[in-house]
């Protein structure tokens, strides 16, 4: 490897703030804990609604649905919803609303709405998030709820699409995210190669990063980030334990949106 693609390598670790697997020869970890990644306001992607089609299995029932990701924000902050419609089964959505800081999203409100609305406050001037179903946990910097980590996962790889050389396939980034509304995990996301997806709005290049699942919640969790969406997902892929597999593969873009 040549002195100038080992120093953009560590430019791109030291900007978003991420930490190698143990054993990688170009550089030591760095801990997103202790440095976060700056933004600039032209990383962070455009109003846009991203649909998608919705195949996969819940509980071990076949799931057909439609779904979107609606991402707005102005100067009054943010809004992003990721809603999935499966017709007389119900309709299930997730808001995160907040502000857009220096670091990038930060939530101070995320609801959980299917059969019964459930609300998490992010309390920063205190670092604690007060939970839907009662109780507090603390706040890491950084921290991004089950919407906002996809917006602030595209502001970050935005911020580095310029670069030379993109992160190894390998490389390990962490973000906490108050995902299991009970605590804050770390999240140990994996930077994996480039694919090129043949999705149902037509055929895009992509980064593909995997969630390693922890033990704590038993969730993995596949993301194909598209710089022609300005790096949202182009394709989201959850899986819980055996029962559940659920597969989001983009159709189609709106972007005449209002400021929320």
């Amino acid at each position: 490897m040549s002195d100038f693609e080992l120093l953009h390598r560590r430019a791109w670790l030291m900007r978003a703030g991420l930490a190698l697997l143990p054993g990688l020869a170009w550089g030591p970890s760095v801990s997103a804990a202790n440095t976060l990644p700056r933004i600039t306001p032209d990383a962070i992607p455009a109003p846009r609604q991203l649909r998608y089609d919705v195949r996969g299995t819940v509980a071990f029932l076949p799931l057909f649905a439609d779904g979107d990701l609606t991402w707005r924000h102005g100067p009054g902050g943010y809004e992003a919803r990721l809603r999935l419609d499966a017709g007389f089964l119900g309709t299930r959505e997730r808001i995160s609303a907040g502000t857009i800081t220096p670091t990038g999203l930060q939530p101070l409100r995320y609801t959980d709405r299917a059969q019964h609305e459930r609300d998490t406050e992010f309390d920063w001037p205190h670092a604690e998030a007060r939970l839907a179903r009662g109780g507090t946990a603390a706040l890491d910097p950084g921290t991004q709820d089950l919407v906002s980590l996809y917006i602030q996962l595209a502001c970050l790889f935005a911020m580095d699409a310029a670069l030379p050389f993109l992160p190894p396939s390998g490389t390990q980034m962490p973000l906490p995210v108050l995902g299991n509304g009970k605590s804050v995990e770390r999240w140990r996301l994996v930077i994996q190669g480039e694919e090129t997806l043949a999705l149902p709005g037509g055929p895009l290049r992509t980064r593909k990063l995997l969630r390693l699942p922890e033990a704590s919640d038993n969730l993995g969790a596949e993301l194909w980030l598209a710089p022609a969406l300005n790096w949202m997902p182009a394709r989201i892929r959850l899986r819980e334990g055996r029962s559940s597999d659920v597969d989001l593969r983009w159709s189609q873009s709106i972007t005449d949106l209002p400021s929320p």
